[in-house]
């Protein structure tokens, strides 16, 4: 089986589990996770997308905005990989949600009227990883190690802890790896804080930098 029929397999096993006849999927994780590593995020910082998903007994929905639909069926190949593409504008994504999903008993992975709560059976899904997954949290730990060790060999007294995030952020992103954690502490900070953001502090004698990223 392929990556995407296990998954939406696996989600229909936890629809026949908990006595479903549709999950919704809105959180970034799981629509990335069930995707097969596509975003739906525009703000980084938000937990659910501008794309969610909805798998019934017979159909897998991908729903979505009339702006962000064209770069996820043409740049993330959603409806090549299986998906049924559900459009409408900005404003009335849950009305599709809802029509869809009318008379069936629903899970979802956040809050959604008259859904029963599915969040931490998803998330014990996505956490035991395929062997392709391994293979993708590799290449993401290698691109992080390269970009550390890039940042580092480029660290100067005089820099200050900004500097230093802006120079960890760039090699980062610029391999593809989204910098969703950048710590950095200068001399005496390294002590002080277990959690350091950057500041403007200069450094005089050494560094820490700390870098967590994201990919697919």
């Amino acid at each position: 089986m392929s990556e995407f029929s296990q998954k939406i397999s696996a989600v229909r096993q936890l629809m026949e589990k908990r006595k479903l006849q549709a999950i919704y999927l809105r959180r970034n994780s799981s629509f990335a996770w069930a995707t097969c590593g596509a975003p739906s995020y525009i703000n980084t910082a938000a937990t659910d997308g501008v794309a969610a998903l909805l798998v019934t007994e017979q159909d897998q929905y991908l729903i979505t905005n009339t702006i962000e639909a064209p770069r996820l069926e043409k740049e993330e190949k959603l409806v090549e990989q299986g998906w049924k593409f559900q459009v409408s504008p900005w404003h009335a994504a849950s009305m599709l949600v809802e029509q869809l999903s009318q008379g069936l008993k629903l899970g979802a992975d956040l809050p959604f009227p008259g859904a029963e709560d599915v969040a931490g059976e998803i998330s014990r899904l996505r956490v035991n990883l395929l062997p392709i997954e391994v293979e993708r949290v590799r290449t993401l730990g290698g691109l992080c190690a390269e970009a550390m060790d890039k940042t580092i060999r480029a660290v100067k007294p005089g820099q200050s802890e900004n500097e230093i995030a802006a120079r960890l952020a760039f090699e980062a992103q610029s391999r593809g790896a989204q910098p969703i954690v950048n710590l950095i502490a200068t001399d005496e900070r390294i002590f002080n804080y277990r959690h350091p953001l950057p500041t403007s502090k200069k450094m005089e004698r050494y560094a820490m930098l700390v870098l967590c990223g994201r990919r697919q």
